[in-house]
């Protein structure tokens, strides 16, 4: 990755909708170049999807919460069983294993308080969640998915 892939990734992060010539103007490039080296970027694992961030309160589920969980016991199958249900349950928007305390971090978003409820009554009942610490968003002063390009030294 070269100066010129951060610009591209930049570009793209600021948005994602410019037109492929928009990007290659913005860095300099001509179509068939910048075309060709999101090609590789995306190849090459460092651009893995493209997508478009929502408005949760629009869409009806302004209730936006992190919750640290931490699971019981750790059968493979139970395990499995929790990261199925977490890929599929639309109203966890994000999950991550952590060190510390817990051992997973998940981003909620629900139409209301009894709804996540709910929602961690049925992963502690169906599975094995011990211990949740739940904290309710009152207002995001920043909110990117976002990451600046950097090129590696060298």
């Amino acid at each position: 990755m070269d100066d010129l892939d951060v610009r591209l990734l930049n570009a793209l992060q600021k948005n994602s909708r410019a037109s492929l010539k928009e990007i290659a103007t913005q860095v300099c490039l001509s179509i068939p170049a910048t075309s060709e080296r999101l090609r590789k970027l995306e190849r090459a694992g460092i651009i893995t999807g493209y997508s478009v961030i929502v408005d949760n309160e629009k869409l009806g589920r302004p209730f936006l919460c992190f919750c640290f969980l931490t699971l019981g016991a750790h059968d493979s199958h139970r395990a499995e069983s929790f990261l199925e249900f977490i890929r599929s349950e639309p109203d966890i928007l994000e999950c991550h294993r952590i060190t510390g305390g817990h051992e997973y971090l998940v981003k909620i978003a629900t139409r209301s308080p009894r709804e996540l409820e709910e929602l961690l009554v049925r992963m502690r009942d169906d599975f094995g969640v011990i211990k949740t610490d739940t904290h309710t968003i009152l207002s995001s002063l920043k909110s990117s998915a976002a990451a600046p390009a950097i090129a590696p030294k060298g």
